[in-house]
């Protein structure tokens, strides 16, 4: 969230603006977005851990998917 909201604003220290980032954080849509990834991931990571190069793409497609949740449920609650 801290790397979302510094996107948004362009200011290095809205990063480091733990009230406003906390505010986000700790809402019923976020806590969601956070569970439903945990799943997605582990089902992605599970089904591409047969070998070590698709392990590093599961990892790749795991970040991009999170961060575009995270950065909708953002833009939502902005």
């Amino acid at each position: 969230m801290a790397i979302i909201r510094y996107v948004d604003k362009g200011e290095f220290s809205a990063a480091f603006a733990f009230g406003e980032i906390t505010k986000k954080i700790f809402t019923g849509e976020y806590v969601g977005a956070w569970l439903i990834m945990l799943i997605y991931g582990l089902i992605v990571a599970s089904v591409l851990s047969s070998c070590n190069s698709r392990t590093a793409i599961g990892g790749f497609i795991i970040a991009v998917s999170s961060t575009t949740v995270f950065a909708q449920v953002y833009a939502e609650k902005h």
